[in-house]
């Protein structure tokens, strides 16, 4: 279908809403009038004029919707949802003369006879959607039509390049390998059809599990409605109660998946550039790392380090020897990430190339014939990893990097790309013999195969390490395997902005681990950019400065000396909020709420976040306000309601409305180089408790036997530690330690009441209590009952006392 007539059927679509046309508008057929019902397990399936609706209730998610037009529904399993996760329970069925009504999950779905459409409602009777036409059908394209609410906002859809809330934008899913800017209508890099919507303060879920080319229409041409129409597939969508955005997210991730527990050297900073050869740069740059004292985790090899492009191969001139040199890195705490692309170098001379032809294991043309396409390496073929055989085959291959000392995969072109148009052509075919389907089919889902490819090898051969993966494309279900960051952006302020937005999308679309390139990938950042980008990345679960080829270095010391201090204060708090952050990762495991959260997440019932797109919270209490333009030394911050304070200062605010706040920039010729984190608006909740540590160059540089517990006074809240190994599968076994801290104040006193699960010899045995907003120096602090001596800071308004880690409770009389 050409552009234009897309328009077209789209600017039909428009009109037939604004005048309520019944079923059929010469384009779309839509379902009609409702003809019978048959009970079947799991739910109902409703015939109609012109195809079947089948309502099924899937225990802890919610509600499944499948439309047919064929008159038999879709056998096939979906790549994007557990298997596991579908388990179906039967709800109440009653029918009346007019409608079919389905109770369960939480939900009241109503099928309505004349003519056939749903209607979803809370059990309280608040509507959550209609159908305004409903589902239809124009060929093999689908599509889903539901009036839109007034008042109602719409957040997700991944990492668009658009404001938070979706309202009014049309969006199109399609991976692509592209650059992007605000509200660029083009799509970019993954696909992920899920929303959540809220509208007077409840909130529910929508995912569309179909990976054709698709388009949402969040009122942009549809006015009134939203709208969503595909390529191709059946027309199966999934419905998720929720009352908060947060049990949308869990429903939303026990179905598609949770990112597992990283190992936490990932969680540090990583350093990248397109250009790190030979192997005695490595080595300089974790020499100039350590020696300015400016921690980091991971260096980064692109496509450089390769022999000529092949995958799973070594540069013979650049690393002559990458087992020894990676051996080298890592005993100064330094691990190195890989880049794999997909394009497999066709030469009857590389044993990648004639082991996947052996196996017929590469995307064909109609008649089987591999598909030639041109990358990197110049002529390629293209892995299908739809088959068994080559996720295996993959897995192996990998098994050369990870044996020989690779830390992670850095998995990119994935869309897939390709120098001959673009992407592959329509009609090459995937799955043979399994489960086999075209281009149209498998092309957003093809990064996402890839990434499970990569995982399950690693998990087989590597049984001991959790994985690291970082995506470029994907879909829905990235996150059971891998990380992503956000393409090739731009050293620009506009793409400072965007890098905020679209991690917080990812983040509400059920994907944590996210970052973007820190300074931007293409052009030249000036120093007020990078160490503006750098600040906001900080609080990125994803935390790599990345750069193309031609462009200056990115390095944190790369901007002068003052620059270079503050850039080292930044990345010396990412290490000091470890322990917050690794928490955040593991509160991820069980709920699936991500760890860069946006406002509307946390705040749902105060619509004035529901605009905001440059806040967000950094795990629990934590609210960040990156400075996204440039020249700015103040910038206006919305607090939600309660009390927060300012860190490090612990200034006092009464939240509810906009504050301007300091927000200085790196004067270049200051003296006092002490303290660079004043640069950005930091705020903790009052009553939160956040856990630090000491800086460290790397992760595991030494055992941390003493945490910083930083409390703050004025409010009564709930905060959480986790302790594990951080690398290994121990904790699944119960090698873990969870230390639940609630914090109550009243007029008098401020308590703290500490619970702990689990049990971990790695543990910290103390706890070092930090409590800020004193007004003057407690008149009594007892641990269990006991009095112990505490220094207080008058100036700062801070206290300070030491506790064994086993202590139930702290008592500080004011």
């Amino acid at each position: 279908m050409t552009a234009r007539h897309r328009t077209l059927t789209l600017l039909a679509l428009s009109a037939l809403v604004a005048s309520r046309a019944q079923a059929q508008d010469g384009r779309y057929t839509f379902l009609g009038n409702f003809r019978s019902m048959e009970r079947v397990r799991g739910g109902v399936v409703a015939r109609a004029d012109n195809g079947a609706i089948r309502v099924e209730q899937i225990a802890g998610v919610g509600f499944r919707v499948r439309d047919s037009f064929i008159g038999a529904f879709d056998t096939a399993s979906s790549w994007a949802t557990i298997p596991d996760s579908i388990v179906l329970t039967d709800p109440e069925v009653r029918e009346t003369p007019d409608a079919v009504i389905v109770r369960g999950s939480a939900l009241v779905v109503t099928i309505r006879k004349r003519p056939l459409r749903l209607a979803v409602a809370d059990t309280a009777g608040n509507e959550l959607f209609s159908e305004s036409l409903g589902a239809g059908h124009q060929g093999a394209r689908v599509t889903e039509i539901v009036a839109r609410p007034a008042g109602a906002h719409y957040f997700g859809i991944g990492e668009e390049p658009f404001p938070l809330d979706r309202t009014g934008s049309m969006l199109t899913l399609w991976n692509t390998d592209a650059g992007y800017h605000a509200g660029q209508a083009t799509p970019i890099y993954s696909s992920i059809p899920f929303y959540v919507a809220v509208n007077g303060g409840r909130a529910y879920g929508v995912f569309f599990d179909d990976s054709y080319k698709s388009e949402f229409d969040f009122g942009a041409r549809l006015r009134n409605n939203v709208g969503f129409t595909a390529d191709g597939g059946e027309l199966r969508f999934y419905v998720f109660p929720g009352w908060s955005v947060a049990s949308v997210l869990m429903g939303y991730t026990r179905l598609t998946g949770r990112t597992p527990l990283p190992p936490e050297w990932s969680l540090g900073f990583q350093q990248s550039r397109w250009g790190y050869y030979p192997d005695s740069e490595l080595s300089r740059l974790t020499t100039e790392f350590r020696s300015r004292g400016i921690p980091c985790d991971v260096l980064y090899l692109d496509i450089d380090y390769m022999n000529g492009y092949r995958l799973f191969t070594w540069s013979p001139s650049r690393f002559p020897d990458p087992r020894r040199m990676l051996a080298d890195l890592r005993r100064q705490g330094m691990k190195v990430t890989t880049i794999v692309d997909v394009g497999v170098k066709v030469d009857s001379g590389y044993d990648a190339y004639r082991q996947l032809l052996a196996a017929n294991g590469a995307v064909t043309w109609p008649d089987g014939s591999p598909y030639l396409g041109a990358v990197w390496p110049g002529t390629t073929v293209f892995p299908d990893f739809s088959l068994q055989r080559t996720r295996t085959w993959w897995g192996d291959m990998n098994n050369r990097l990870w044996d020989a000392g690779v830390a992670g995969i850095w998995n990119d072109m994935n869309e897939p790309a390709n120098f001959y148009g673009g992407t592959l052509p329509d009609v090459t075919m995937f799955g043979k013999g399994e489960h086999e389907g075209s281009h149209l089919e498998y092309h957003n889902l093809y990064a996402l195969l890839e990434a499970r490819s990569t995982y399950e090898g690693w998990r087989r051969l590597q049984p001991d390490r959790r994985p690291f993966i970082v995506t470029r494309a994907g879909f829905s279900g990235l996150q059971r395997y891998t990380s992503i960051w956000t393409g090739d952006n731009s050293a620009d302020w506009e793409h400072l902005g965007l890098a905020i937005q679209m991690v917080l999308g990812l983040g509400i679309s059920g994907v944590p681990f996210a970052g973007a390139d820190i300074g931007g990938f293409a052009g030249a950042p000036d120093a007020e950019l990078f160490s503006r980008f750098l600040e906001a990345a900080t609080f990125f679960p994803f935390y790599r400065t990345h750069s193309e080829f031609s462009s200056p270095g990115r390095e944190p010391w790369a901007f002068g000396p003052v620059h270079t201090a503050a850039n080292r204060e930044m990345i010396r708090l990412r290490y000091r909020l470890l322990p917050h952050l690794y928490t955040a990762f593991w509160q991820h495991t069980r709920t699936g709420i991500p760890v860069a959260r946006p406002l509307v997440l946390e705040f749902q019932t105060d619509s004035a976040v529901y605009g905001i797109n440059d806040e967000f919270t950094f795990g629990d209490h934590l609210l960040v306000a990156p400075v996204t333009r440039e020249g700015q030394d103040t910038r206006p911050v919305y607090l939600p309601a309660g009390r927060w304070y300012r860190y490090p200062f612990d200034s006092m605010y009464d939240g509810g409305r906009v504050f301007t706040v300091s927000a200085p920039r790196v004067n270049p010729w200051a003296r006092d180089d002490s303290n660079f984190v004043r640069g950005i608006p930091l705020f903790v909740k009052a009553g939160a408790v956040i856990p630090m540590q000491a800086v460290e160059q790397y992760v595991g540089e030494r055992h941390m036997d003493t945490l910083e517990l930083h409390v703050w006074d004025g409010g009564s809240e709930t905060s959480e530690l986790y302790e594990d190994a951080g690398e290994g599968f121990g904790y699944q076994l119960g090698a873990f330690r969870l230390t639940r801290f609630t914090t109550t104040a009243d007029a008098g006193t401020l308590a703290l009441v500490l619970s702990q699960t689990g049990h971990f010899d790695g543990a910290a045995s103390r706890f070092l209590v930090v409590v800020h907003g004193l007004a003057a120096a407690p008149k009594a602090v007892t641990v269990d009952g006991g009095a112990v001596q505490t220094r207080f800071d008058a100036a700062g308004r801070v206290a300070v006392l030491d506790v064994p880690a086993a202590a139930k409770e702290v008592r500080i009389e004011r």
